[in-house]
């Protein structure tokens, strides 16, 4: 799931701020679904064995639940992305400049903060990394209200610059915003399912 945040990161900059040549559906996208259907038998097939210290299956099946849907929405985000857009007017580019670091230096904040948490983890280090993933918790909702106000912008730029864009690229503009918005929901609802686990 990480890897498929920062690939989708790097699909937004590569649209919106290096403005390389559109290049289609990008190859890790077909890969997506199938790893996260095989990882999610994985993890139901453990369920079905003994264990020594029994977890609740219920916040297990949550968290796969969870982390499937984070896994449509990113693959339905790539899609919406894998589409050519028109060049942006100045005051929406620099709104999706905002939009586009913000959402990267998320998805570098998890990609450090749970490499930190495993390592905490397998040393058993148990109140260091339930206080970690607290304050990884918070540190994503800053980063969510970031992306959430750059999104604001770009909406009322794109209003502002009524007919600059066509009918098809605002819509599928508004539902990136819409789906970018919603990925870090996701995160947050993720990372509340293990705190309770």
């Amino acid at each position: 799931m990480l890897e498929a945040l920062e690939l989708l990161g790097k699909q937004l900059n590569s649209i919106y701020l290096e403005k390389q040549p559109h290049s289609g559906r990008p190859f890790w996208l077909t890969e997506l679904p199938w790893q996260t259907e095989h990882e999610e038998q994985e993890v139901i097939l453990r369920l079905q064995r003994p264990f020594l210290m029994d977890r609740p299956k219920e916040s297990i099946v949550h968290l796969i639940q969870t982390q499937s849907y984070l896994a449509h929405l990113i693959f339905r985000t790539a899609e919406r992305l894998s589409y050519p857009v028109s060049p942006m007017p100045n005051a929406m580019s620099n709104a999706l400049k905002l939009l586009c670091y913000a959402f990267n230096d998320a998805c570098q904040l998890l990609q450090d903060r749970v490499k930190h948490m495993d390592a905490l983890h397998h040393a058993r280090y148990r109140k260091e990394h339930a206080r970690a993933l607290r304050h990884l918790y918070q540190q994503q909702a800053l980063h969510g209200k970031r992306i959430e106000t750059a999104s604001h912008q770009l909406r009322h730029a794109l209003a502002e610059e009524n007919g600059s864009l066509s009918s098809l690229d605002s819509v599928m503009l508004m539902l990136t915003l819409d789906d970018l918005c919603e990925i870090m929901g996701r995160i947050r609802a993720l990372l509340t399912s293990l705190q309770q686990y």
